[in-house]
């Protein structure tokens, strides 16, 4: 039996998200090397694939009873964490319960309404291991739990009963001295791909996005390099994603990892995530020849004042001219374009449709704007009282994920219809699934894209 067992809890197909969970969770991940590597014994339990419900997941977790139980926070599955919480309470679980995740960084009092006696801001690492160290070493004493943690561990949130107490924040400045993600734990052959982290933060500051201006932080090439290699050997998929808000942010860093990914032959298929400010021909062309077979870019809006309005000021040239590179590279590309920013109508809804489609993106993805607590725009809404400063906890307890916006003078209804035709009409076709399998260099290629494909499709109808 493990001491300590941190949860993912499952995403669900609601209007909030649209997210298909393709990879493992990297937060538990590295928690759990870090637990490890102390000779603490811990489990991990990730919903999303696990044939359990969530009442047997609750009974499980009453069965082995885990002195401290952790579970990830993100604002879309705050309704989901908050139904454990009310039947781990119900059911007297008497362990401690720690919270972390992104919500709890931007809203730790968060962990009141979830029963939460600890929670964990940013970089939770070293917080949580002398939180657990602590607990299992002593107990939970009065006198420790009102001084002696409170006191000591960086990153703690505490729930004392009456108010909520938050130390100062440390991040992990580098980020060699982590182990990497204990990804043994997990079921590694459940997963579409595995992900990779090569740096935590982002210089930019885009008004909708929660990661907005935090401290960049970049793991060495050769420290990037080592754990790809170990993917390699101890994972069943080893297609990989790197997970990073902005990958090509440091030009050099890039060059340098695939140049040693070619000299090593590695032989890993890898996608990534950036900007189309961040990228020109040389490097997309030394990225495909190192195994890059796929990048996504936020367009975020096909309206060139909307999109600088959100603080992301790159033209619609630069994205045509960046998307017609990547198609002569043999570079396979996603788009990502957000519906409701403030100040957007129906009319700047189908000429970003428009535009998106211009780009001749492989794959499109759409979504409301969500709100998530600390982004410019969510504190713009709160001053402006068009939001209640609970809002999400009345979403969370009305099974709401969270809040989002909706274009000016278009309902919720239409919104569906709008997104519903724009999946059927770019995925639906056999003209797609034609592309799909003739651009396709693998059998593993098309099944990874068709798998994603299914799973994305279904819960983007959901909406």
């Amino acid at each position: 039996m493990a001491d300590i067992l941190l949860l993912q809890p499952r995403y669900e197909k609601n209007e909030e998200t649209t997210t298909y969970p393709t990879s493992i969770p990297l937060g538990l991940g590295y928690l759990a090397a870090v637990l490890e590597q102390n000779n603490l014994k811990v489990k991990v339990v990730d919903m999303n694939v696990s044939t359990k419900n969530e009442k047997q997941i609750v009974e499980k977790i009453i069965e082995e009873d885990p002195k401290i139980l952790g579970i990830s926070v993100s604002t879309p599955l705050l309704p989901q964490t908050y139904r454990l919480a009310i039947e781990l309470k119900r059911r007297d679980y008497g362990g401690v319960m720690v919270y972390g995740g992104p919500h709890i960084t931007s809203k730790p009092d968060s962990i009141i309404a979830l029963s939460g006696d600890f929670g964990l801001k940013g970089d939770g690492e070293r917080g949580f291991r002398i939180l657990c160290s602590k607990l299992l070493e002593r107990g939970w004493i009065r006198d420790l739990f009102e001084r002696e943690i409170v006191r000591d561990t960086p990153n703690l949130i505490t729930n004392n009963g009456k108010e909520v107490l938050v130390n100062k924040e440390v991040g992990v400045e580098n980020l060699d001295t982590l182990p990497f993600p204990a990804r043994h734990l997990f079921e590694t052959e459940k997963y579409l791909f595995t992900h990779i982290l090569c740096s935590r933060g982002c210089p930019y500051k885009c008004s909708y996005c929660s990661m907005a201006d935090t401290g960049y932080r970049l793991r060495s090439v050769e420290n990037v390099v080592e754990e790809i290699i170990q993917i390699k050997k101890e994972c069943q998929n080893t297609s990989i994603g790197f997970g990073d808000d902005v990958f090509t942010l440091k030009k050099s860093f890039v060059q340098e990892l695939c140049k040693i990914l070619k000299k090593k032959r590695v032989g890993v298929r890898w996608s990534c995530t950036t900007r189309a400010d961040l990228v020109d021909e040389e490097l997309l062309k030394e990225m495909y020849s190192a195994g890059c077979w796929y990048v996504s870019f936020g367009v975020e809006s096909g309206v060139e004042r909307i999109r600088y309005s959100t603080g992301k000021r790159i033209t619609n040239k630069q994205y045509m001219k960046t998307f017609d590179l990547c198609r002569k590279i043999g570079l396979k590309t996603r788009a990502y374009a957000i519906f409701g920013h403030p100040r957007e109508g129906e009319r700047e809804v189908y000429e970003t449709i428009k535009f998106v489609k211009g780009l001749q993106p492989d794959d499109v993805f759409f979504s409301l704007m969500s709100l998530y607590p600390g982004t410019k725009i969510t504190q713009q809404l709160l001053v402006e009282g068009v939001i209640p400063d609970d809002v999400w906890e009345r979403n969370m307890i009305n099974g709401l994920g969270a809040p989002v916006c909706l274009p000016e003078g278009v309902g919720l209804e239409d919104m569906k219809e709008v997104l519903t035709a724009i999946i059927e009409d770019f995925y639906l076709t056999p003209k797609y699934v034609l592309k799909k399998i003739l651009k396709a260099r693998s059998v593993n290629e098309l099944k990874d894209g068709l798998d994603f494909l299914q799973g994305f499709i279904s819960t983007s109808l959901s909406i």
